[in-house]
């Protein structure tokens, strides 16, 4: 299946055939519509079509990186990207957002390999939204020596004296909110690790010092899950979760070290100290509370 004469996030492109960003959104868009048919008991094959639709559309994929015939293996923009083989130039974030938000699965090769390329040839005065993007893959991959950079750029069109982003450093619209979302899904989704899955939060927090900022410490205040409010504190080498409060028919909750699969039930008031790495947290059986 292949969506033809289309316009991704990247808007310098139109019309494009089998855009990455749009076909894999689509392809979510489709699964998550057969999956809440079979919740909901409904079934018949126009379900079934949406299932075969989605695995049927192409995801561009290249083992050549246009300009850069040292890296192997990346993600095409669209079906024959680039137009413009000697120079390629893309508006704003747009095949960077499979990893996230989009959770497509990929090595972490290849989405190096996105980053630095598109990195490399997207406009320097698009909008805002961009940089973020850029800094969530990079805290992603641990990559801290880039990260930095991108998180910086993810705030530098905050217009003062309101701290009002625009949509471009220079101007551009005004109280431009995808910038600032952007910059929001920075701290929620990449300072502090985070990604909803079906059953857990996972996180991977990384250092402080992967802002660039100069902080020793970064503190999600409170975060709600399953009736729930936590907190969660990174240093350096530690990360803290703290259950702050709970509702009473709220599940009992986890929180599990990964790494070594140490597995603790989160009680009011009680921080669990954690070497700073891989961690999810999970509901056990409810707690019906009187």
């Amino acid at each position: 299946f292949s969506f033809n004469n289309v316009m991704g996030p990247d808007e310098y492109a139109y019309p494009v055939n089998n855009s990455a960003y749009t076909n894999a959104v689509t392809s979510i868009a489709l699964n998550f519509a057969a999956e809440a048919a079979t919740e909901l008991g409904y079934s018949g094959d126009i379900y079934s079509s949406f299932v075969k639709k989605a695995e049927g559309l192409v995801l561009p994929f290249a083992g050549q990186v246009p300009t850069m015939p040292e890296l192997q293996g990346y993600h095409p923009e669209y079906e024959g990207f680039p137009r413009n083989s000697t120079n390629p130039k893309v508006k704003q974030a747009d095949t960077v957002m499979l990893a996230y938000p989009l959770g497509v699965q990929m090595d972490q090769e290849v989405l190096a390999n996105d980053l630095t390329f598109y990195d490399a040839v997207t406009d320097v005065d698009g909008p805002a939204m961009t940089h973020a993007m850029f800094a969530i893959g990079w805290f992603n991959l641990s990559h801290f020596d880039k990260s930095a950079g991108s998180f910086a750029r993810s705030y530098a069109n905050m217009q003062w004296p309101f701290g009002v982003w625009a949509e471009t450093p220079s101007g551009g619209c005004g109280n431009f909110i995808t910038g600032a979302g952007g910059f929001l899904q920075t701290v929620v989704f990449g300072t502090s690790g985070m990604r909803i899955e079906r059953d857990r939060l996972f996180f991977s927090p990384p250092p402080p010092s992967a802002t660039g900022t100069g902080a020793v410490r970064l503190t999600m205040h409170s975060f709600h899950y399953l009736g729930s409010r936590l907190r969660q504190e990174v240093t350096a080498d530690v990360s803290r979760y703290e259950l702050l409060e709970t509702s009473p028919r709220a599940p009992r909750l986890f929180v599990e070290d990964l790494a070594s699969s140490d597995r603790q039930q989160l009680e009011v008031g009680v921080a669990v100290e954690l070497a700073r790495g891989p961690v999810s947290i999970s509901a056990g059986q409810p707690q019906i509370m009187v």
